[in-house]
């Protein structure tokens, strides 16, 4: 996708809108998508664009899009960790990996489901439910 976007064969934007298109389509069956980050993925895509059209790059990851375990520390996006005493919880500031994707060029679209505090063979919570095998959703899927 990277390369894409430096070859100018696919926008940032295109790419995240795709992305967000298809959450759309299938997180009502299978739920791996808990929090949606879209209008700050869109803004971010949209500079990512005009960036490379100044001929600057914001990294290896220049307008990739990407999702996290809700588990993970996201500045200004609730994250719960799969867990009710959390289900309020704003982090002030991205988790390392966060930070470092970001610093990268990537652009969060949003955060997927995770076991409660990742605990968990399989991914069930109580604040977002179960998410569902995509090829069979009489089943789960791994934590």
């Amino acid at each position: 996708m990277a390369r894409a976007i430096q070859d100018k064969e696919v926008s940032a934007v295109e790419l995240v809108e795709a992305h967000l298109a298809r959450i759309e389509e299938v997180n009502p069956t299978i739920n791996a998508v808990v929090k949606l980050a879209a209008e700050r993925a869109r803004a971010e895509a949209a500079e990512a664009d005009a960036a490379l059209a100044r001929g600057e790059s914001k990294g290896a990851l220049h307008g990739v899009p990407f999702t996290l375990k809700d588990s993970i520390d996201t500045e200004g996006i609730i994250t719960t960790g799969g867990t009710l005493g959390r289900s309020e919880f704003v982090p002030d500031a991205d988790a390392t990996v966060a930070a470092r994707l970001r610093a990268a060029g990537g652009i969060l679209l949003g955060k997927s489901n995770t076991p409660e505090l990742t605990l968990a063979a399989e991914t069930d919570n109580l604040v977002y439910g179960r998410t569902n095998n995509p090829f069979n959703v009489d089943r789960t899927t791994g934590g």
